[in-house]
């Protein structure tokens, strides 16, 4: 249940923490980043502004993801409180036995 947790988190935060590591990436390169176009960015003397730019604009997956996750959630939440009254009832029978 834990790593489904951790799963259903990262799949929604996935967008938004790509975007945040291309804008750090962009500003310790001292590259422009933004979302207009793509913009050259050298690093060991190759061009990595595409990618950068595909990341720094995979934020607006943001607005898929996140719901979705959030859906999942209510689900997994429902699951998890299930299972949990199933194992509260099992102990308590194996106490009255």
């Amino acid at each position: 249940m834990i790593v489904a947790l951790a799963l259903i988190v990262l799949f929604g935060a996935t967008p938004l923490v790509a975007a945040l590591a291309a804008a750090v990436i962009a500003g310790v390169l001292g590259c422009p980043l933004n979302e207009s176009g793509v913009h050259t960015c050298l690093l060991f003397g190759r061009d990595f502004g595409r990618v950068l730019h595909v990341m720094f604009t995979s934020h607006w997956f943001a607005m898929m993801t996140i719901p979705v996750a959030a859906m999942v959630l209510v689900v997994w939440a429902i699951v998890a409180l299930i299972l949990l009254l199933l194992h509260r009832r099992r102990q308590r029978r194996r106490q009255m036995r």
